[in-house]
């Protein structure tokens, strides 16, 4: 599969565009969810047992609509 490229702004500064492959920005995402999981947990908004019942609703509820 050839890899497609992305521009993606670094920041508001003009002509500072760096291109990300949407593997790269998937990965990228995937890190800053995960973060973002540990601190709900870390700060007992959820509690991992919560996020893995949600998960596994929406993953059931999502191959419902494919079938």
């Amino acid at each position: 599969m050839a890899e497609e490229k992305i521009k993606e702004e670094e920041s508001f500064e003009e002509g500072n565009e760096e291109e990300f492959s949407t593997e790269d920005l998937v990965y990228d995402a995937h890190l800053k969810i995960d973060a973002l999981i540990d601190l709900l947990i870390e700060k007992q908004i959820i509690t991992e047992e919560e996020f893995n019942a949600k998960l596994d609703k929406i993953v059931e509820e999502d191959f419902e609509e494919e079938e």
